[in-house]
């Protein structure tokens, strides 16, 4: 059964008030080689004459050595095409085993403005419903089905849970040692980090989205390598909003955050403007792609693993720093 209404998910980011905060932020301050992108037509002039259609040019430039760390999270790193991932074991939702029934939600103590439980709404309609506990650690429980109650919807397991302000604390880290860590690691963004544990605790994501109706997925990747010279160029900088998402058999998790790339005197740097959010979504509510079909259009994960070989070449992808997975691995 699937979710009879879509909601949009409450982590959306201006654009306008993620550019500004780009103003201090970012990381990697030297120029990488930044190839042109592949298959674009090239012209060359033979005597008065001009002849076109010479694609294999920029082919050969990305094939030129690239240091694929220089770039955006979402450029570097690992993407899998699979349909379905397979669910590492020990894997968590903010402290919550996977996947997460509904026997789990019901003994959070989640309450709104009008019910201190989610029992004691189980005969209301679940339209735009949602709940909330004051631990930090805990997500916020969203229900949106027209046409049932809030009893009818878990049991359908068709709720879906979010986090609008990722923090340290929803990955089970104290401030202090979270702190700590970041410290000793001050190269990488907080956001950085937190998509680093996710892939350690989920693997390569394989569920891939940009916000850009009048951009496709080679612009977007030019845009991001060439931030000077970019379609949504503001002050020397280009940024888009992602989703990207693991789509278990059971249930999906997805990640939405803003990430761009700069050019100023110091170089180039690729850059997290403001805060990551992320969600949990029961099969029974529908796919990661359905719920965001409506808002971002289809899944391109394999239009941006060709798109990257096509402007890298056969460069190695990135898996999670091996820091962050220590990390990890210690808290286990």
């Amino acid at each position: 059964m699937k979710k009879q209404t879509l909601r949009k998910t409450a982590c959306t980011v201006a654009v306008a008030m993620t550019l500004t905060g780009l103003a201090g932020c970012g990381k990697n301050e030297n120029k990488p080689t930044t190839p042109e992108p592949a298959n674009t037509t090239t012209t060359e002039t033979v005597g008065d004459s001009e002849t076109s259609e010479i694609s294999d040019v920029t082919n050969e430039v990305a094939a030129v050595d690239v240091d694929i760390t220089q770039y955006p999270w979402v450029l570097s790193h690992e993407f899998s095409e699979e349909e379905y991932l397979t669910l590492p074991a020990g894997a968590k939702f903010c402290g919550l085993d996977l996947p997460i029934s509904k026997e789990t939600i019901y003994s959070i103590p989640y309450n709104n403005h009008a019910f201190d439980s989610i029992e004691a709404a189980k005969d209301s309609p679940a339209r735009n419903l949602s709940f909330r506990v004051e631990d930090s650690a805990y997500p916020n429980l969203l229900l949106d089905a027209s046409e049932m109650t809030v009893g009818e919807v878990m049991d359908a397991n068709q709720f879906s849970l979010s986090v609008t302000y990722l923090y340290c604390t929803h990955f089970g880290f104290s401030q202090d040692e979270f702190s700590t860590f970041k410290n000793a690691h001050d190269d990488l963004a907080e956001q950085e980090i937190f998509l680093d544990i996710m892939t350690t605790m989920y693997g390569a994501p394989n569920y891939f989205r940009y916000f850009a109706s009048n951009t496709d997925t080679k612009t977007m990747i030019y845009d991001l390598t060439h931030p000077e010279n970019a379609s949504n160029n503001v002050n020397n900088t280009s940024c888009y909003q992602f989703v990207v998402g693991w789509q278990f058999e059971d249930f999906g998790i997805t990640a939405y955050f803003s990430e761009g790339a700069r050019m100023n005197s110091n170089g180039y740097s690729s850059v997290f403007p403001g805060d990551m959010c992320i969600g949990y979504f029961p099969i029974e509510s529908g796919t990661i792609e359905e719920h965001y079909r409506d808002v971002y259009g289809d899944n391109v994960v394999s239009e941006l693993v060709a798109e990257r070989k096509n402007a890298f070449g056969d460069v190695e992808f990135l898996g999670p720093n091996p820091a962050v997975q220590e990390l990890v691995f210690n808290k286990k």
